[in-house]
Order: structure tokens, then C-alpha cells, then sequence
């Protein structure tokens, strides 16, 4: 309803089922969403399909409803409306269109960063969404206290948190709240794309001391104890 300061706070008042409430901090995030802009394409006099929100609906390979026509970016349905999706999925519409391939994007193995102080970044799926699909989810969670590098960087807030199948071990996905964790998720990119296993990762040999260190201990402590390793991992 309004916003206002109040001795070096940020206040906020707002309304939720008829009853006034208000709450305090140090900044104020003003985190509207995404609407796609398709206002005015008189998309349903070409016969396009839009759903509710008037995203253009299109398969993988990001074909509408009408097979000659593509769409790509903000204004389609597809999940993670990023830059780095919008960018890739023109090419491979273009590519689609052009060449009559059929390109599409893994989304999930597609990162994400918000970059907040510590950072918040992850990469495929979290425990509730793994056990919606699967029915069944094995995770390790490791906090940054257990990291060298973010011990000498004196930023130990933060952890790192990993979930695989319980049958394969596969590695299905990595979530991770801490300094330079969109940098970090890069790595754990690959892992999911590649559908690595937490086999792989511990047979691996990390630069030490770097952050990256992380992804290694997490993957250990699904078969160790890692608080308890002498040095390096």
C-alpha cells in the first residue's frame, strides 16, 4: 500500500486477506516478473496459440501452433525466461526454421544466479521437485564452515546442498547460497548436463585452496564424514 523510512529502516505496508499488516528492513527488492509483450501481433489472426498470460505457446524445438511459424525469448511458454536462454533458443529457432532441424534446450540442466550478497544460484532439481517427479530424492548439504578457501576469505556464510538418485547416483541437482556462487554453479552445470554421478566428482582433484573445493565436498559426504578430512579433498 505505501513505503516509507523510519530511522534508517525501510518500511512496507500491505494487505493480505483483509487484514493490515507492515514489515521492516534494510533495502526494499522490488520484484515485479515478466509479462510477455505480444500485445498488438494479432497472434490470433494468424492462428497462433497463447495461453493465460499471452506467452506464445511452441514445443521443444519452439514451433507455435502454426508449423511455419517460431518463437523464442520472453514471449513464450517455456520455463526460465533468462537472457541466456532467450539468446540461445533464437539461434536454434532460426536454425529450426531455416534448416528443418530439431533443436532444443535441456532446461534442466540451465543455471540460475540471483546476486544477492551471499549469491543464491542452483542448477537442475531441488529436493521437492526431484521427489514430485521421482518419488524419491537422497541430499547432502554441506555449509561453507567446511570449506578451506572460504575460511581464509573469512566468508563462511552459506552452503552448498546437492541431490542425486538414490539408485544411480547420478547427480540431478545443485543449489548453493554463498559468495560467488554464480560463479561456482558453472561447474555444476556441466555435472548435470553431462549427467555425471557423485562417483565422478570424488575422483576428481580440485585446485586447492579454491571454492570450487566445494562441489567435491558435497559430493564426499554423501559416502564421508567430510568435517572430519585432514587437509585436501
Amino acid at each position: 500500500q505505501r513505503a516509507w523510512k523510519n530511522r534508517g529502516r525501510k518500511i512496507i505496508s500491505f494487505t493480505v486477506g483483509g487484514k493490515e499488516d507492515q514489515v521492516s528492513g534494510d533495502e526494499i527488492l522490488l520484484a515485479t516478473g515478466k509479462t510477455p509483450n505480444t500485445a498488438g501481433l494479432a497472434l490470433e489472426a494468424a492462428g497462433v496459440t497463447i495461453d493465460e498470460r499471452r506467452a506464445i505457446v511452441v514445443n521443444d524445438f519452439l514451433q507455435t501452433s502454426q508449423p511455419h511459424i517460431f518463437a523464442a525469448g520472453d514471449v513464450i511458454n517455456l520455463p526460465l525466461r533468462y537472457e541466456i536462454t532467450a539468446g540461445h533458443e533464437g539461434t536454434l529457432a532460426a536454425d529450426n526454421a531455416l534448416n528443418g532441424s530439431q533443436e532444443s534446450i535441456d532446461y534442466d540442466s540451465v543455471p540460475y544466479t540471483i546476486f544477492t550478497d551471499p549469491q543464491l544460484a542452483g542448477v537442475g532439481l531441488t529436493e521437492e521437485e526431484q521427489m514430485k517427479r521421482f518419488g524419491t530424492c537422497l541430499c547432502q548439504t554441506v555449509p561453507f564452515t567446511s570449506v578451506p578457501k572460504a575460511i581464509i576469505m573469512k566468508r563462511t556464510e552459506g552452503l552448498i546442498k546437492m541431490a542425486i538418485n538414490p539408485e544411480t547416483h547420478q547427480i540431478m541437482g545443485v543449489h548453493i547460497l554463498a559468495p560467488y556462487a554464480g560463479d561456482l554453479i558453472a561447474e555444476a552445470m556441466i555435472l548435470v548436463k553431462n549427467k555425471n554421478t557423485i562417483d565422478d566428482v570424488v575422483e576428481t582433484l580440485p585446485m586447492f585452496p579454491t571454492l570450487s573445493e566445494a562441489i567435491k565436498l558435497v559430493a564426499m559426504s554423501f559416502i564421508k564424514d567430510v568435517t572430519k578430512l585432514s587437509c585436501c579433498v
